[in-house]
């Protein structure tokens, strides 16, 4: 009997097959039934000879019946069944082709065999790996580096689809990442007040050995205590804009784990040197050397850094509808450990050096930990293509005519030319279906990027003036101010925790969400941050006492809703997710241009302003967060 074939070719138009499609195989067993009348149709009963645990069909004849009496032959489709996983490569046609071919549910055989039919139409079948083992062949592994119809998005889906097989301890995913980046934050923030304390009091002392007559709390302390702030601010910023670029291209290259580890490296040695350098005990109170320290700590790009190589884990493992929620829980886990470890400092009631102490060994502590257990999210096939794509771009830009270019590579600036490049991810060049350039997402991104970034120069130039302007006016202490901080970080988190996915449910049912563009959930999350953001300026001015000032926690907490909506809306822009690294570490070079200048700035103005208007500086970022919500009604959607 033919490997596929009707008993009545008249009508075999209106034969009944299953699914309009067949897989034949060596050996068949016909068991055909004919009706009462002859003309009915005639099933094809096929049953496949199976080995123990593997099938193999090597281009197998798919036949589908068609008006003229002929067989379509699939030559493309090549399919391997291995312990229920498939792999299939150069599938080109469209999905309604594979409609015809692939089989939607199982046949009455797999049944009976309780065998399950994977679903051949999720990209990681459509891209051609086979995750049934951690062996991938060479000419499959090449081949999905080198086609480039095999989309960066397949690459990414294949990847998330990969992790899901893992075991949870070697799984890449969320709650761990949380876990770490809790960890780290927490033994850093644990001896922030005490540090903020030590320095005041070296600040003091050299300030009252030349004038005895001053107290730590005079103008005079006050205004030295900026100047060092703001250098504390400055020349780390300057290091962190230089290499939060580049650090983002070689988390595409090299893996995300592996920049993780040494950003934290830099941080950890940054931290001991502090702790050095405010020990009475074994060196001279030396501002020069605080700021040399805090300097060593950016080479890795600092805490900006990190949370840049954060969101794109993140975006490795989470899918794309998923994304904002995933990112409001990492800042929230962030905001914890930067409330928990003052919270808990404050309660051990230990000297402010003591508690530096217990600080550097917690940091070197979550360091030895991401060593041992966070996970590599990134895939060998996208760190391979990106290795790849970064060896083109150096030797185009290399053999480049341009002179200043060519010029630049000569004085080992090749670098810094290629960071330039990377600014170019923020350009959008979109077209629509008559070949016509969009300038609404080009406009948009450029938008959204100036407001971000007045967002957290006001966020941050302000913060540090609230602590400044609490110790001034309500003589704050090392308690108060970890309470205090303590209370504006937990506030944030129960936002970002609870209140921002319930206000993203609400609000998806109101608008229709957009993965790739703006929409109006997008738009409302920046209004209520922008509000909120305002209104806790608003109530620092008002403020008249230390209870009082707790409402600027209140308002602040939905404030902190503003970073994930930012990142989250830029990040649909970017149709590159091979260089998602690159794009956050160009937006991280913004974050730490707003390091460089933010608190500097404010600082500056607010010791400028203290004698006559010591909230000048909350009035003028009530004022910029209210111009920022103007320009939130730009935004075109």
């Amino acid at each position: 009997m033919p490997r596929s074939s009707f008993s009545n070719p008249k009508t075999n138009t209106n034969s009944i097959i299953n699914n309009n499609s067949f897989l034949s195989s060596n050996k068949q067993n016909d068991g055909v039934k004919k009706s009462s009348d002859g003309d009915e149709n005639k099933l094809l009963n096929l049953s496949t000879t199976r080995n123990s645990s593997e099938v193999t069909l090597g281009q197998p004849q798919l036949d589908v019946p068609k008006k003229d009496n002929t067989l379509l032959n699939h030559d493309q489709t090549n399919v391997k069944l291995n312990n229920n996983l498939v792999s299939y490569g150069a599938v080109t046609s469209p999905d309604d082709q594979l409609n015809e071919v692939l089989p939607e549910t199982p046949t009455s055989q797999n049944q009976m065999d309780n065998e399950p039919v994977p679903n051949l139409r999720t990209p990681i079948f459509r891209c051609g790996l086979d995750l049934s083992s951690s062996s991938v062949l060479d000419e499959d592994y090449e081949s999905l580096i080198d086609d480039d119809t095999v989309t960066d998005t397949d690459l990414l889906n294949m990847a998330r689809n990969e992790h899901k097989l893992q075991p949870w301890y070697r799984r890449p995913s969320l709650p761990t990442l949380c876990v770490f980046i809790f960890m780290f934050i927490f033994s850093m923030s644990f001896c922030q007040a005490s540090q903020l304390e030590l320095v005041i009091t070296g600040v003091c002392h050299n300030v009252t050995r030349d004038f005895p007559s001053l107290t730590c709390d005079s103008p005079l302390v006050q205004q030295s205590s900026v100047a060092l702030q703001k250098w504390l601010s400055v020349a780390p910023g300057l290091v962190g804009m230089l290499v939060t670029g580049k650090l983002g291209q070689l988390s595409d290259v090299y893996g995300r784990k592996r920049i993780f580890v040494f950003t934290l490296s830099c941080i950890c040695l940054s931290h001991l040197l502090c702790y050095i350098a405010l020990n009475p005990n074994w060196i001279h109170f030396n501002p020069s050397f605080i700021v040399l320290s805090v300097m060593i700590g950016c080479i890795g790009g600092n805490v900006s850094m990190l949370m840049a190589l954060a969101n794109t884990y993140i975006v490795d493992v989470v899918e794309p509808d998923q994304i904002n929620q995933a990112m409001g829980k990492l800042v929230a886990f962030m905001y914890f450990g930067i409330g928990a470890g003052p919270f808990c400092a404050s309660s051990l009631k230990l000297p402010a050096l003591k508690l530096m102490q217990i600080s550097v060994i917690l940091t070197i502590c979550s360091l030895v930990a991401c060593i041992l257990f966070l996970p590599e999210s990134r895939s060998i096939h996208l760190k391979a293509r990106s290795r790849r794509m970064s060896r083109s771009l150096s030797a185009a830009s290399q053999s480049s005519t341009n002179r200043a270019v060519k010029l630049a590579y000569m004085s080992g600036l090749g670098h810094f030319v290629e960071f330039l490049s990377s600014l170019k991810l923020l350009w959008i060049t979109e077209y629509d279906s008559q070949g016509n350039l969009k300038l609404a997402p080009r406009f948009n991104v450029l938008l959204l990027v100036l407001m971000n970034f007045l967002v957290l120069a006001c966020a941050m130039g302000s913060a540090s003036c609230l602590f400044m302007y609490g110790v001034f006016q309500f003589h704050w202490d090392n308690q108060v101010i970890g309470q205090m901080m303590s209370a504006f970080m937990f506030s944030k988190t129960v936002a970002l925790l609870f209140i921002n996915p319930f206000l993203n449910d609400k609000l998806n049912k109101l608008f229709i969400k957009k993965l790739d563009a703006l929409d109006y959930i997008d738009r409302t999350n920046m209004i209520i941050c922008l509000v909120f953001e305002a209104l806790t300026m608003v109530s620092a001015m008002l403020a008249g006492s230390t209870n009082a000032f707790y409402w600027c926690c209140f308002f602040s907490s939905f404030g902190a809703l503003a970073g994930p909506t930012f990142q989250s809306a830029l990040l649909k822009y970017n149709k590159n997710p091979e260089k998602n690294g690159e794009f956050f570490g160009v937006l991280a070079f913004f974050t730490n241009i707003v390091n460089l200048t933010a608190p500097a700035l404010f600082l500056t103005i607010y010791s400028s302003t203290l004698e006559f208007n010591p909230v000048f500086v909350f009035e003028l970022a009530a004022g910029v967060f209210a111009f920022i919500l103007v320009l939130s009604f730009c935004l075109k959607i």
